[in-house]
């Protein structure tokens, strides 16, 4: 089926970046074909390309031009005894460039409560949670004590791809009784600093898990009553001592505070380089490395072809470089364990090309020249040791007209044959 047709009445056209039919966005590792026709005043087809032509789009680090924000989750985190709802969004940088002071605005059952929050500044690859409080007496249709709340987080920004800038969630809220049976504290640093998005996980009567707000607080409501076995952890950090807590019924344990230490563990480095394949001298300059594992992001060579990527911990990466005119390198592997801070030299070998033919483009004069040169030596020279004996037109057709209309270039040659 056609998925795609426009006209144009000049030398070139281009396929939208961003189409209205979302049917119509073009996907990575897919082959697609196109062919050309060309029209005459009159609508009828004087030329066409003799067959399709095949392409496929590869994935590619975003351009440096691109801006897109995406609202990537709402996450529920608590309702307090005085019927506060506690929610957080989650506001991802796909694009290719840092972007601040970014709006984020919160619905409840479709209206505006609460402010909105701005993000000051969120790089490329970078997370970011928000927490939006909303009293839910102040929520339209919200009946209680239970009752399904629809939550919206919009990102209130312009950007090259609008589709992800809202996310709609519904959840249950159950509002707590006031003998509501829980647990609560903080999660610190070394230095006695709140952690945000560390992670409380409690096992016993029941399990699960709870997460640190922007001041390191959490709270685990309505369980049963009953031994639970606490622990703290968070990325980048050593997960804290088990701590057993004896909830007791209509009882909530505050206080509950855990603090974890970042000493021991190291944030490692990697270091490396990219060259064209068969020259070590020949770096490639702003070739893009981009590493997936526990944390996701890129970085660009410097002018001599090395990167450095900074900060990571533990765990497993794949590393791959890609650059516009060169072939993408095949991923490497790196993991990163406790004893090593620094790891290198990986280095990537890049074959020039891209794996597909590019398009040569000419200006109407190179082309012309280009034209002017394949005819002389395909059909003038031809012609020396042949004389004109005859010539046939239409038999509506008129030779003179034909000749003078040419030489008043209101009629042109489309083809020659020679036999």
């Amino acid at each position: 089926r056609t998925l795609w047709s426009a006209e144009t009445t000049g030398s070139s056209i281009e396929y939208p970046v961003n189409p209205m039919d979302p049917k119509q966005k073009l996907a990575a590792g897919v082959v697609y074909w196109w062919k050309a026709e060309g029209l005459d005043s009159a609508g009828n087809i004087v030329a066409r390309t003799p067959v399709p032509f095949s392409f496929s789009l590869k994935d590619t680090a975003p351009p440096p031009s691109t801006k897109d924000l995406a609202v990537t989750g709402i996450v529920f985190d608590r309702v307090t005894p005085e019927g506060k709802l506690y929610v957080r969004a989650l506001v991802k940088n796909l694009g290719g460039q840092t972007e601040s002071n970014v709006p984020v605005a919160m619905y409840f059952n479709g209206a505006s409560i609460i402010p909105e929050q701005r993000i000051s500044s969120i790089n490329i690859n970078e997370v970011k949670y928000l927490s939006f409080m909303c009293p839910l007496n102040q929520v339209p249709n919200f009946t209680g004590p239970v009752a399904r709340v629809i939550i919206s987080a919009i990102i209130n920004y312009s950007d090259d791809n609008s589709r992800n800038n809202m996310l709609t969630t519904t959840f249950e809220i159950k509002l707590p009784s006031g003998d509501t049976t829980g647990i609560s504290g903080t999660v610190f640093d070394g230095q006695g600093r709140g952690l945000e998005n560390a992670t409380v996980s409690y096992s016993g009567e029941e399990e699960g898990t709870a997460l640190t707000d922007v001041n390191g607080f959490y709270e685990i409501a309505g369980i049963l009553p009953g031994k639970y076995d606490l622990q703290a952890g968070r990325v980048s950090y050593i997960d804290s001592d088990i701590r057993p807590v004896d909830v007791v019924e209509g009882g909530t344990h505050t206080g509950v505070n855990f603090r974890l230490k970042a000493e021991g563990v190291k944030l490692a480095v990697i270091r490396g380089r990219a060259h064209e394949a068969g020259n070590k001298k020949k770096g490639i300059k702003n070739a893009v490395v981009s590493f997936t594992g526990p944390v996701e992001g890129s970085v660009k060579t410097d002018k001599d072809g090395k990167y450095q990527i900074k900060g990571l911990p533990q765990g497993r990466y794949t590393l791959k470089v890609s650059h516009a005119d060169y072939r993408d390198s095949s991923g490497k592997q790196v993991k990163i364990t406790g004893d090593k801070k620094a790891y290198g030299m990986i280095v990537f070998e890049l074959e020039t090309g891209t794996g597909e033919e590019k398009p040569v483009t000419y200006t109407k004069e190179e082309a012309w020249d280009i034209l002017k040169k394949l005819i002389k030596v395909r059909i003038v020279d031809r012609l020396r040791d042949y004389r004109l004996t005859e010539i046939t037109v239409s038999p509506d057709g008129d030779v003179n007209l034909l000749l003078r209309n040419i030489r008043e270039k209101k009629a042109k040659i489309t083809g020659v044959e020679i036999e």
